[in-house]
Formats: C-alpha cells, sequence, structure tokens
C-alpha cells in the first residue's frame, strides 16, 4: 500500500505523499513522491496534466 510505519519515531503510520489526476472515477495520473522529497505531487504537475487530457 501507500503507507509506511514511523512509530519508532513518535509519528505512526503515515502515508506516502503523492497526488492523483481522477477522470469520471477512472485514474488518469499516479503521482508518487520519492521518500523525502515533492517533486511531482505538487498542483503544477496535476494543472499540466489536466492540460493534456484536453481539459
Amino acid at each position: 500500500g501507500l503507507e509506511f510505519d514511523l512509530t519508532a519515531r513518535g509519528m505512526g503510520v503515515r502515508s506516502q505523499r503523492y497526488s492523483m489526476l481522477v477522470d469520471d472515477g477512472v485514474v488518469k495520473a499516479f503521482n508518487l513522491e520519492a521518500p523525502g522529497k515533492f517533486e511531482v505531487s505538487g498542483a503544477e504537475t496535476l494543472l499540466e496534466q489536466t492540460g493534456k487530457l484536453g481539459g
């Protein structure tokens, strides 16, 4: 799954950072970040991907 356990660091079970572009219930793009990064899950990426859908 998209979860990881940071209980040993006092943070509990967390979700990995990601964004998804969903069109009419269908996932068109899934942007999963590498650990500790913020490069592909931001709004800029989603806006670019939305344009590629013709929307």
